[in-house]
């Protein structure tokens, strides 16, 4: 009797897996405990919790460690503790404030085009197109971040695509044609930045499970869910900066960075009626969700007409670099602001902005929700979506890696970019 009770408290023990799943920001930390049941491929969310941080941990060139411990302290110590947590994990998740990344295309001239296509080519034209990509990344990186080339990170590495004389197919194996295409996205960042979160889960005595490129699990939660290839501008608007993701044809394509956010909106609030920042939050709260009397909506409306014009401009010259040299996709999906998501969903509405930008069809704007996880169930009550959205994703990427095999083109890719690491 009692070995068998010892064996299914081996076999409980071993069910569970958790996560906890910290989402870093310039502005805060936001944490969550996510449960994986492997027996069921089911993901939970036990808890979440957010700690502001005391002061600016990131300037140029340079983080304040001990205060990037402190806050994630503070958000550790908010979360209740589950009594099945044994075995656990640190899932860092990086935005574009600190990380970049890149899709990369690489062709590979077949020399024998009616011979059919072994394993050991594909790994060699996976091993070039990462080594390409690499030092493509590197040029990137130092032009972007005034960084040396050889101070770059990899992060994450993901095969996109493949085709075989232009057809796209899931394994290029035993197929013959003249070219072999693939598209690799990558995701990278200062290498200071990936001591700073393995330092801290060491600090945390949790094992380092991965670090994530936000823009790059959301994109991924939203194309699984797409029957046909994901066409769309994804747009995060953050505490300080705002993400614009271009996907086509299935792709990440390419993410870029301007400075503006939710905090600009709460600073303008502040300076004209002469309150604290907090106080002008919860105003900026309030007006958002349509709860201030008609005079104070009218007041509260004038302040931060010019920061949203800023705002639209900002992204009119994203959107116009990104339709240089094609259409913009018409579907543009809208998270994050931190409760803000109405005034700029209400802002992007507007017809003017968009008539001097190259869409497709008429644009639709629809705001990213929770619910579309339908993987992923909440045990507690359910956080502000368009907030926690970033954690779902990568508790979505977390699931499909647990979850599902990789292919062995995936793992390929894979030894390759630990290889360009060492």
């Amino acid at each position: 009797m009692a070995e068998r009770i010892k064996s299914i408290k081996y076999l409980l023990g071993n069910r569970y897996e958790h996560f906890y799943i910290l989402d870093f920001g310039h502005y805060s930390i936001k944490l969550a405990l996510f449960e994986i049941d492997k027996q069921n491929n089911t993901g939970k969310f036990i808890d979440f919790s957010e700690a502001v941080h005391s002061k600016h941990v990131v300037s140029e060139g340079s983080a304040d460690f001990e205060n990037i411990l402190a806050t994630s302290r503070k958000a550790f110590s908010r979360i209740k503790p589950n009594r099945r947590e044994k075995k656990k994990h640190l899932v860092v998740g990086v935005a574009s404030e600190i990380a970049y990344g890149h899709s990369f295309t690489y062709v590979h001239k077949r020399e024998h085009p009616k011979k059919k296509i072994d394993p050991v080519e594909v790994k060699n034209a996976i091993h070039n197109a990462e080594q390409r990509a690499y030092e493509d990344i590197r040029k990137k990186f130092s032009a972007e971040s005034g960084y040396s080339e050889t101070e770059v990170s990899l992060i994450n590495s993901a095969i996109q695509s493949i085709k075989v004389d232009g057809y796209e197919v899931s394994n290029p194996e035993g197929k013959n044609g003249e070219e072999l295409q693939l598209s690799i996205f990558n995701a990278y960042l200062p290498a200071f930045y990936k001591k700073i979160f393995d330092d801290l889960a060491e600090y945390l005595k949790i094992p380092m499970f991965s670090i994530v490129y936000e823009p790059f699990s959301v994109f991924e939660s939203l194309k699984k869910r797409k029957k046909e290839a994901l066409e769309a501008l994804i747009i995060d608007v953050g505490g300080r900066t705002t993400r614009v993701s271009l996907a086509r044809k299935g792709r990440l394509e390419d993410v870029k960075t301007f400075s503006f956010g939710g905090e600009s909106l709460t600073h303008r609030i502040a300076a004209h009626l002469k309150v604290g920042f907090w106080e002008a939050e919860g105003i900026k709260g309030r007006y958002a969700s349509n709860r201030l009397g008609e005079s104070a909506l009218s007041v509260v409306a004038g302040i931060l007409q010019t920061e949203l014009e800023i705002f639209l401009r900002a992204l009119s010259m994203i959107l116009k670099e990104f339709s240089h040299t094609t259409l913009l996709p018409s579907t543009i999906y809208l998270y994050g602001a931190g409760g803000s998501v109405p005034l700029f969903d209400s802002i992007m509405q507007r017809r003017k902005w968009k008539e001097d930008l190259s869409f497709l069809t008429q644009p639709k704007i629809y705001r990213l929700k929770l619910d579309m996880f339908e993987n992923i169930e909440t045990k507690n009550k359910i956080p502000p979506a368009s907030k926690w959205f970033s954690v779902f994703s990568m508790a979505d990427f977390v699931l499909d890696s647990i979850n599902n095999h990789e292919t062995s083109a995936s793992k390929t890719l894979n030894r390759m970019a630990k290889l360009i690491e060492k």
